[in-house]
């Protein structure tokens, strides 16, 4: 708990810093500059009013939250002063996600999250951490490497000579952009070789290129040419070739592919014919062929498994034809993908949890299990994401169950462990249902859930107030521990994020009232003792802090320059149960 001489200097600062402006590079997650009305715009009755309200939480007995950026909370002191007078526990942004903290490899590392975890302990501040499990912002790259499927090269000599590859030599293999082009081990598939792209910045297709050697091939025979390719970002690729029928063949409609932290097959052994207006066979055209690998398009990483590369001549003698089979390609069945990616899983949870044993008061154990529908999300249909990774996909329904076990094991035994979603207080009700009942199946199998986090992202054109008192009932009935975690209020009536609002001081005052409305239905329905407390979601409306979240929008309780918004009294009002300023005495200045 922060010392009373501590929060006192703090009032102090934040009297002062109310009014001033700051320019920051790089901010929380959210974007593009947009106007706002400055405070002096509202009433100066209102102005002087809400100058006269004392920190957030000192009108509440439970904890208040804010999710932070841990760049501006180190570097920028007005921020960090804001933070630290007025809130008591910290939810960071993205720091404690997987794809923050575990590297391409696999290990964890916390060289970034700790000095800032250090820093707010130091001010007194508890932490939340957001989130052990979720389908988002994932190594999704590397988790898919466990799981791909296994690659036996071809016992008979290929048309296409590797060996060049295999021995790092590249002999006859022509590279453009060399720097950017090598082989690495590990990075293949089932663990082998990969032939590694590098680009870093947009150009043209052959910017970075690998071409083949010649490829012995016999004029008019159809050829098939395989491979398999992932990259750590969603990126596009395409390969070309010479001596074919068609040097820039399409697939998928384009000469153009996708790539993904997926591994995916590419195959060219039909292309389209205009005048037959149909796929016919991949025919060479001399008795020389060569495959370029052209990768200059969209910078990224990309890695080709050497040991899939294979040129077919699907015309040759059947004996022949056997010789040159090409790479045996076995997947995984979904027995082994689980039995493989549990023991990943617990020992993430494990790792994690361990190392911020004493200095996490929290967890978000699972984030989003559900569906708008009341039912449990698979992601059968995001597989081949580029960041997301589905765990119930490959673990099932049980992987909840196996979460919070492992959590529970691993926590401090007075660290409280949460599931979390969005949207309880819509959805007509099914997906609070659903997500109620999955906690008691949770429970049934053995686990411990002391928690139940609402987001609570809501906007004042419309947020259905009758919902939200519903919600919170529902909550209160269930004994659990209720948390809003994520609240922001905006007020654009449009999801299009090129258009900028400049709202109005009735809209602000529609915001400040639905503030008020949230924290006081809070304190009305979720008994005293189930309360453990609400978490706005960032400090303020600057553009930086509003890049990928909300952006053009105003949803926060301080504006862009750092001074209070009428959302800041409506906050304050609900969460001490009365307007405030009711009590004010003296003459307004």
């Amino acid at each position: 708990m922060k010392q009373k001489f501590n929060k006192i200097i703090l009032m102090t600062v934040s009297i002062l810093i109310v009014g001033l402006s700051s320019c920051y590079d790089e901010k929380m997650q959210w974007g593009d500059p947009y106007t706002h009305p400055e405070s002096k715009d509202l009433p100066l009755e209102l102005q002087e009013k809400i100058s006269r309200y004392e920190a957030l939480n000192t009108y509440v007995t439970y904890k208040l939250g804010v999710g932070i950026d841990f760049n501006l909370y180190l570097t920028d002191e007005n921020y960090r002063n804001l933070v630290n007078l007025n809130f008591d526990e910290i939810t960071p942004g993205n720091e404690l996600k997987q794809s923050s903290l575990m590297k391409d490899d696999g290990t964890l590392d916390f060289s970034k999250a700790d000095p800032v975890i250090d820093a707010l302990r130091e001010a007194g501040l508890t932490v939340y951490g957001h989130t052990l499990v979720w389908h988002s912002q994932q190594k999704a790259s590397y988790l898919n490497s466990l799981i791909a499927p296994e690659i036996i090269p071809s016992s008979g000599e290929s048309q296409l000579d590797v060996s060049a590859l295999l021995d790092m030599s590249f002999t006859g293999w022509n590279r453009n952009n060399a720097n950017g082009i090598s082989v690495v081990e590990g990075m293949g598939l089932s663990n082998g070789p990969a032939i590694r792209f590098e680009t870093t910045s947009a150009g043209n297709e052959w910017d970075t290129q690998l071409t083949s050697p010649d490829i012995p091939a016999v004029a008019g025979h159809a050829y098939r040419f395989s491979f398999w390719i992932k990259s750590d970002d969603a990126g596009q690729a395409r390969i070309s070739f010479s001596g074919m029928a068609n040097n820039y063949p399409w697939v998928n409609g384009g000469a153009l592919f996708n790539t993904s932290g997926a591994w995916t097959q590419i195959t060219y052994d039909e292309i389209w014919d205009n005048t037959a207006g149909a796929n016919v066979p991949f025919t060479a055209t001399a008795n020389v062929i060569k495959m370029s690998f052209d990768m200059g398009k969209v910078p990224g990483v990309y890695y080709v498994d050497i040991h899939s590369l294979s040129v077919i001549d699907l015309d040759a003698e059947p004996t022949l034809r056997a010789a040159h089979a090409g790479p045996v390609i076995i997947e995984k069945t979904p027995e082994e993908k689980k039995a493989i990616l549990e023991p990943v899983f617990r020992q993430y949870i494990t790792g994690v949890v361990t190392h911020y044993a004493g200095k996490v008061a929290a967890w978000d154990v699972v984030n989003e299990p559900m569906n708008d529908n009341g039912t449990l999300r698979t992601g059968e249909e995001n597989l081949q994401s580029t960041s997301a990774f589905y765990w119930q996909y490959y673990l099932g329904k049980d992987y909840a169950v196996t979460a919070f076990k492992t959590a529970k094991a691993a926590a401090d035994p007075d660290a409280k462990l949460f599931i979390n979603d969005y949207n309880l207080e819509s959805s007509g009700g099914s997906k609070l249902d659903g997500l109620i009942d999955y906690v008691k199946y949770i429970e049934s199998q053995g686990a411990q859930v002391d928690g139940i986090g609402t987001q609570m992202h809501l906007n004042i054109n419309w947020s259905d107030t009758a919902a939200i008192q519903t919600m919170f009932q529902k909550l209160a009935a269930t004994g659990k521990l209720i948390k809003v975690s994520e609240l922001d209020i905006a007020i654009a009536n449009s999801s299009d994020p090129e258009s900028p609002v400049s709202p109005t001081a009735e809209q602000y005052a529609q915001q400040a009232e639905l503030y008020r409305f949230v924290a006081a239905t809070y304190n009305q329905y979720i008994p005293e003792a189930q309360r453990y407390g609400i978490t706005v979601w960032g400090v303020s409306d600057n553009a930086g802090e509003h890049e990928y979240w909300l952006k053009n929008d105003a949803p926060c309780l301080w504006n862009a320059d750092y001074a209070r918004k009428h959302a800041y009294k409506g906050l304050a009002d609900g969460l001490a149960g009365k307007d405030v300023s009711i009590d004010f005495s003296g003459e307004l200045r």
